[in-house]
């Protein structure tokens, strides 16, 4: 157990550490202005039935503190069996639960009271984020239960912004499993992870749905389709061509992260011309000797079309550093070339702070006064912006000197002198 002043971490594995969490002195501890709890559990036994009694006692203790403002619950199982009955009443007491964590667990649907777990799930109130990691539905009396009712409720509460799945869970009927991950593609979630979902047989037809409603999706910011096997989890052609149509389309996103089959990347790359919102991609996929073409392709998009891009990683490892010409436009990307570029109201200041606060970079310094020559006629100092007046007041000084401690420019020819002697310093 740790906590601080305003927050708390606690680690539950037998019911003596429940009941260890209702003592009089911890409860007070918390009244004195808990903001924040959270409650780790792990145990392959506490959550039966004729235990789960002193966690929910724990959770209405809970659900009295005013100051609250996040509480966090994890259920590690150690493969273990959660009853849909034993969630549906942790959800239900946790009013003012924000995050709820589920992993290693075999989740049985005891009917009747799935559905009373789905409607817990769909109208909470304050639940923030969900996760579901290495969980799949339980056989009740050698017969399989399905899950997906479970998932098409999160898709409908609309307070969840955040869900990661292991398409594990994602197991049944196959329109079934089509139908959950469309309402998911329309949800209100602003960030969908879904874990090897090659690996555990999910079909790449169970994704084109979800994939065609983010078309016209305007909440959801991050998407994630990763496997970690690096033979069976890749998505062929058809799956990437449905990701390059939608990032065509989709002014929402801002990160993708695919599992990809290195031959497939292409279509994505190209669609990244016309997408205006992608900030951060990564293409999860073993390298092979097209990545050279695929990477210069992806030079020439950057340099042309694309300004938006900031973040870019290709291949199985870290980010692309093969490449300088890549890593130069996703450097300008960063500094704010789409705002210089497209938008109207950028004003000179703007320009000239920019090149002005990364003075160091040369090679930034002449591709923004490239683009705009008129900035060589401005004052600009290698550590600011130097203002009109104290210009003039140095108008009877030779150029040729420091304005305090600063090297003016402010001609073209004083701009080539400026940047090679910065060349010569650096070497």
């Amino acid at each position: 157990m740790t906590h601080s002043q305003a927050h708390f971490r606690h680690q539950v594995s037998s019911l003596l550490d429940v009941t260890s969490l209702l003592e009089p002195a911890l409860v007070n501890r918390w009244k004195r202005g808990a903001k924040s709890i959270l409650l780790c559990i792990r145990s392959d036994h506490i959550l039966e039935s004729n235990v789960a009694r002193y966690l929910l006692e724990l959770l209405e203790t809970i659900n009295a503190l005013e100051g609250l403002e996040k509480f966090q619950l994890i259920i590690r199982g150690q493969r273990s069996r959660l009853r849909t009955s034993v969630l549906a009443a942790i959800v239900e007491k946790a009013k003012k639960m924000t995050t709820l964590e589920i992993s290693n667990a075999f989740i049985l649907v005891d009917c009747p009271n799935s559905d009373e777990c789905n409607r817990a799930l769909r109208q909470h109130g304050t639940l923030d984020s969900m996760a579901l990691l290495d969980c799949q539905p339980a056989r009740r009396d050698g017969i399989a239960t399905s899950l997906l009712p479970l998932i098409s409720s999160l898709a409908e509460n609309q307070v969840l912004t955040n869900l990661v799945i292991d398409s594990k869970v994602l197991q049944g009927d196959n329109e079934e499993i089509t139908r959950a991950l469309a309402e998911l593609g329309r949800s209100s979630l602003r960030t969908f992870k879904l874990c090897n979902c090659r690996e555990h047989g999910l079909a790449e037809d169970n994704l084109l749905p979800m994939l065609r409603q983010l078309h016209t999706n305007q909440v959801m910011s991050e998407l994630c389709l990763y496997d970690e096997s690096p033979t069976q989890g890749r998505s062929g052609a058809t799956i990437s061509a449905a990701v390059a149509e939608m990032l065509g389309t989709n002014s929402k996103l801002e990160s993708v992260l695919l599992s990809v089959q290195p031959t497939n990347v292409p279509p994505i790359i190209e669609a990244l011309r016309t997408n205006t919102t992608m900030k951060r991609i990564r293409l999860h996929a073993q390298h092979q000797s097209c990545f050279k073409t695929v990477m210069e392709n992806l030079a020439r998009v950057l340099r042309d079309d694309n300004f938006v891009l900031e973040q870019c990683q290709l291949g199985a490892g870290g980010p692309i550093t093969s490449s300088n010409v890549i890593e130069y436009f996703l450097t300008l990307n960063r500094l704010g070339r789409n705002f210089l570029l497209t938008n109207h109201e950028a004003t000179t200041d703007d320009w000239v702070k920019t090149v002005c606060s990364h003075q160091e970079r040369t090679d930034v310094v002449m591709y923004f006064l490239l683009k705009n020559p008129s900035l060589i006629d401005q004052t600009i100092s290698s550590q600011g912006l130097v203002s009109e007046s104290d210009h003039m007041a140095n108008a009877q000084q030779p150029q040729a000197k420091s304005n305090q401690g600063r090297v003016v420019v402010t001609s073209q020819s004083e701009f080539a002198v400026f940047t090679e002697r910065n060349k010569r310093q650096k070497h």
